[in-house]
């Protein structure tokens, strides 16, 4: 199971069964600077099927960034408390040194697993591989955070390039005073634009830089600045505004019932427009459904199909 949080969706994650289908393998790429790259949590059993299904497979995964999990592989080169050097944990790191990784070595080395079992000692089984542009970073092993689980948590940063999320945009709110001077500014500046001389590409190009340079100033100077959140919702106005701030401001509770029918009422009016902007410009209400639209498939299904 992996958690992605939603800031980081300009980032495309994507679960990749069409590169390695496992149970026990989940292997999520993502996008970086328009750069295709790959994580791999792996839990492999005491059989060790997930590490031998990889080497069976010989299954090539470019810029792997990391790899880590339940190896379930107790061995000398990562737990100081056994002595001897399995065959089980040599074809772990033949399968790392085949994807390009080295083994993380955590900032304080102690046990990932603490058994229950009387006479059973804790263990390192719990391991984190990373590509050679992350080699030398360290990873923490975090056992007050265990529980109710025996295994304790690793935690590691992984560095990418720098991307710009943007958490905020600019918006004109739909047939408001601004949305009206906003066209008006630009009606007004078209028309003043001289469309006569276009004898040449630069002419074009000339033109269309000013066109350009119209819509943009007219935009910056009648749109306002939002924060995108997963609260965020389209319908919310500046009358819900003010009425929150005033329930909050006094704590009556006439002023939350004002808040409420506020919100209800705004609500009302907002989809009542869609549906009817729906049923009017397409003729087509079944547009309202989302389950009845073309369902697009994933690149590599659509090239299967």
């Amino acid at each position: 199971m992996a958690f992605i949080h939603s800031y980081l969706s300009r980032l495309r994650f994507s679960l990749r069964r069409d590169v390695v289908d496992h149970h026990d393998i989940l292997l999520l790429s993502f996008f970086n600077r328009e750069e295709c790259h790959f994580l791999m949590n792996v839990y492999s059993d005491n059989r060790h099927s997930a590490v031998k299904f990889m080497l069976d497979q010989i299954i090539d995964i470019p810029n792997l960034l990391y790899m880590g999990g339940n190896f379930n592989i107790r061995d000398t080169e990562w737990d100081p408390s056994v002595s001897s050097h399995l065959a089980a944990g040599q074809a772990l790191m033949d399968l790392a040194d085949f994807l390009g990784l080295v083994r993380s070595l955590p900032e304080l080395p102690v046990p990932t697993h603490y058994s229950d079992t009387d006479g059973h000692a804790n263990s390192v089984i719990d391991l984190i591989f990373l590509g050679m542009s992350c080699a030398q970073v360290l990873h923490r092993i975090e056992p007050d955070l265990r529980q109710p689980s025996d295994h304790a948590p690793l935690l590691v940063n992984l560095p990418i390039s720098p991307e710009n999320i943007c958490f905020s945009k600019k918006v004109l709110k739909r047939n408001s005073d601004k949305e009206n001077n906003f066209l008006s500014s630009v009606t007004m500046e078209l028309r003043a634009l001289n469309f006569s001389r276009l004898d040449s590409m630069n002419d074009l190009d000339l033109l269309s830089k000013a066109i350009s340079r119209v819509i943009s100033s007219a935009w910056n100077a009648n749109a306002r600045n939002i924060t995108v959140t997963t609260r965020s919702k389209e319908w919310w106005n500046d009358k819900c505004k003010d009425a929150l701030a005033t329930y909050r401001h006094t704590g009556a509770r006439e002023n939350w019932c004002l808040f409420c029918s506020t919100t209800r009422s705004t609500k009302w009016s907002f989809f009542d427009d869609r549906i009817a902007e729906i049923v009017s410009t397409n003729k087509c209400p079944w547009d309202l459904i989302s389950w009845v639209k073309q369902h697009k498939l994933p690149a590599v299904e659509a090239i299967w199909y």
